[in-house]
């Protein structure tokens, strides 16, 4: 193994320590807190995120980015303003991939183990029901106020810090060394999506995060996958919002692209065909860099 790859191994493991470093601290200080008078508020639950996100990802790879060379901010591809052209293609993509992603999220959360492992899958489902109740109780009977501080945390906040990490700082490296690019794109997807411990929504995750991957590797622009995720995110909270004030039917949203039982998800393929068609004509129309 070469000097070169030593190094690229050293910084991968540090980034990773570092994250993991960060992580007990995150979880240190929620400990601490949830002790605090009003800690159940969401207030106070936002404001966990926020340290928690900061610490856990957001620190580690700027620290680390700060350690392994003299222009951070550019390693991090914070230094490229994204294009319009970007930001139409990410908006386009949204809208197109909604009926496909919906098939994708309704696929994985029915998936069955076989008998012998019921109560592996008992398990599974029983830790991801009691995060989703979390959740659901965190975005609903919120006022304007509330919903678009939701979206600040959940939406910019969240994905500022998770993307600065996984694509900023993991794929950042990988992709500056002669590793194969979509090598390097599907295994920080995989990772991203691994590391939110939720089975039944691990491929719908993983997905989105090749997308986000191959936005922050055509452009060379951090900013690019941060508004990807961002308007993933936070369509979720303005969706719940719009829902309790009658201005969406959220049920029927989400069934966009999910066939009655026995039908054939057309929907569902026209969607991921256009998906894609997009994703051909996006590379091209953004790669900055040879295959």
């Amino acid at each position: 193994m070469g000097n070169t790859a030593l190094k690229f191994n050293a910084k991968i493991l540090m980034v990773i320590f570092a994250m993991f470093l960060g992580l007990c601290i995150a979880s240190a200080i929620a400990v601490v807190t949830a002790r605090v008078p009003g800690a159940g508020s969401k207030g106070m639950v936002l404001v966990v995120q926020v340290l928690q996100n900061g610490i856990a990802f957001f620190l580690p790879a700027v620290l680390c980015a700060w350690l392994f060379t003299r222009r951070p901010w550019h390693d991090l591809r914070y230094d490229v303003a994204p294009t319009w052209t970007a930001v139409a293609v990410v908006v386009a993509m949204y809208v197109v991939s909604i009926p496909a992603m919906n098939y994708l999220v309704d696929w994985n959360a029915h998936i069955s183990f076989p008998a012998g492992m019921s109560g592996v899958e008992h398990t599974l489902r029983h830790y991801e029901d009691v995060a989703q109740q979390a959740t659901t109780g965190l975005l609903k009977g919120n006022s304007l106020p509330m919903m678009l501080a939701m979206v600040m945390v959940v939406g910019v906040i969240t994905a500022i810090g998770e993307e600065t990490f996984f694509r900023g700082s993991l794929l950042g490296l990988c992709i500056d060394r002669p590793i194969n690019r979509h090598v390097a794109v599907i295994g920080i997807g995989v990772l991203f999506s691994a590391f939110h411990m939720q089975f039944f929504g691990f491929v719908p995750r993983m997905v989105l995060g090749m997308w986000l991957g191959y936005l922050m590797v055509w452009t060379r622009s951090l900013w690019v996958p941060i508004m990807a995720h961002a308007l993933n995110n936070s369509m979720v909270v303005i969706a719940y919002y719009l829902a309790e004030h009658g201005l969406l039917q959220l049920e029927v949203f989400n069934k966009l692209g999910v066939p009655a039982a026995g039908h054939f998800p057309v929907l569902a393929l026209c969607s991921a065909l256009a998906v894609v068609a997009l994703c051909v004509w996006a590379g091209r129309l953004l790669d900055r860099q040879p295959a």
